[in-house]
């Protein structure tokens, strides 16, 4: 079953991967300027898996809430 998670050509013919390897909103390709843009790499703890996604209570949703709390004035993505 790891078959789809070692090679990356296997990821683009899986629909199920394709769908759920990011949560929330999608994102351009190239930032717009003035933005600052933060990636979070992890796991199924940085995905939240187990949490719903309306709970918003995942890693990187939690971390949007601080980085806008103190940068109030900066587009972030």
């Amino acid at each position: 079953g790891l078959v789809s998670f070692e090679h990356p050509a296997i990821r683009r013919l899986n629909p199920w991967l394709r769908a759920h390897r990011l949560r929330g909103r999608a994102f351009a390709q190239d930032k717009p300027p003035g933005t600052l843009r933060v990636m979070c790499l992890g796991s199924s703890s940085t995905f939240g898996h187990g949490v719903p996604e309306e709970a918003r209570q995942d890693y990187p949703t939690r971390l949007e809430g601080l980085l806008r709390q103190r940068l109030p004035d900066v587009p972030l993505e």
